[in-house]
């Protein structure tokens, strides 16, 4: 037999410690790795829990946030949470009362019993009595790849109906611990960044999935089970989305961690990300996540968009610069000088129009529509970038950042 021939992804994989599995599938043991290690290993690619972020379905952090955490400018979220924890310790749990859950009982918000409760408790476990399990479903302690899409990392909680000897199972299974009220808010009671993680495992374990979808099972309010079962089938534009959305964040992640490699601090790093990373939405979260930012790198009291000079120098990247103003600073004999404040020129430009939006604001007009919100943080980010606590924009008008970000406007007399 000749030698085995495998791709460059398939020999990077097994370069960090993956295993051949079956099927086009490559698997790691996370079973003894550290908490430490395990965030290494999901910093190579992007996971299921990650997908939701990425399409905006995660109400508790952004696109950008996600992008900043893999590039290594900030810090991923602990591991030690209380509710990391209890998520964990429910997960066996679940997926044991999943295994008498019968799917083709449909039962009523507040009857979710109906379809688990009789099975379990007629279970007599494998004494040679009665066996009233549906399905077998196993923990699978492994983060898998799939060699056709290896940007993408699945950590499956279980698999239904696995068979160790053909390495071939029915579905993922994945189990949630949530509360009732928040459920009522979806279309079929299941969060959509479920449905993405349910997709995304789906989507690189297809090759060993004999009816390639998932089952998500949850745990409402700590005492009742609730479960959804779907294919790829039932969701395939939203896989398209997935793939393509997934695979223009990795690439652009990757040109991302060697952007903050090389960068000399972190304002650098993050005026090198603009081009790169995930612009800026309408959510709450984005404003949230913007503000903080903006306090945190605001340094420069002025910049005139419309009166702008150009410099007489390009930057690294040979685009115009803008002087926008001068700042005050102290040169290398200890004396008080200015220097002038740079911004590349296309960046003004390109944030002139968001101004122009932003500051023709109706005052008549209570509440922002979405396009308005994604202008105001627009501009957030720009001032963010920059430094910038205040734009002037010729005598038409002027935005600037007080205790939160408001709309001024003056009209020419």
């Amino acid at each position: 037999m000749g030698k085995t021939k495998y791709t460059k992804d398939e020999v990077t994989l097994m370069d960090r410690g993956f295993e051949h599995h079956a099927h086009g599938v490559w698997i790691k043991d996370t079973s003894v790795m550290t908490d430490e290690e395990w965030l290494a290993e999901r910093q190579f690619g992007l996971g299921g829990s990650d997908i939701g972020t990425i399409l905006g379905f995660n109400t508790f952090k952004t696109a950008v946030e996600l992008f900043r955490e893999k590039v290594g400018l900030n810090d991923a979220p602990k591991l030690e949470t209380r509710h990391i924890y209890w998520g964990h310790e429910a997960e066996k749990e679940i997926l044991n009362v999943g295994q008498f859950y019968d799917f083709s009982v449909d039962p009523k918000p507040g009857r979710w019993s109906d379809a688990w409760v009789d099975n379990l408790y007629t279970y007599k476990n494998s004494e040679g009595k009665i066996d009233t399990r549906l399905r077998e479903i196993i923990a699978f302690p492994y983060m898998c790849v799939n060699k056709d899409i290896p940007w993408l990392q699945a950590n499956v909680d279980g698999l239904v109906n696995y068979d160790e000897n053909s390495g071939k199972a029915a579905k993922v299974a994945e189990a949630k611990n949530t509360q009732e009220f928040v459920c009522k808010q979806y279309n079929d009671w299941v969060n959509p960044s479920y449905i993405a993680q349910g997709l995304t495992y789906s989507k690189v374990l297809q090759p060993m999935l004999l009816a390639p979808g998932f089952e998500i099972y949850q745990k409402l309010d700590g005492n009742d089970i609730m479960a959804r079962s779907y294919t790829l089938s039932d969701f395939e534009w939203l896989v398209d989305d997935i793939l393509n959305e997934s695979f223009e964040f990795y690439n652009n992640m990757v040109k991302g961690v060697e952007i903050v490699k090389n960068a000399k601090d972190k304002r650098q790093a993050i005026l090198g990300l603009r081009d790169v990373e995930p612009g800026p939405d309408d959510t709450k979260r984005y404003d949230k996540f913007i503000s903080q930012e903006f306090k945190e790198n605001s340094t420069f009291t002025t910049a005139d968009l419309e009166d702008y000079e150009i410099f007489e120098e390009v930057d690294e990247k040979g685009r115009e610069l803008a002087v926008v103003g001068y700042e005050d600073f102290v040169d290398e004999n200890g004396n008080d000088a200015q220097r002038p404040r740079l911004i590349p020129v296309d960046a003004v430009k390109n944030i002139e129009k968001y101004v122009h939006a932003f500051t023709s604001y109706d005052k008549k007009v209570k509440n922002y529509t979405k396009k308005k919100a994604l202008f105001v943080n627009t501009v957030k980010k720009f001032m963010s970038d920059y430094g910038v606590d205040e734009i002037k924009f010729g005598a038409n008008g002027y935005v600037r950042w007080k205790s939160k970000f408001t709309p001024n406007y003056k009209k020419e007399k």
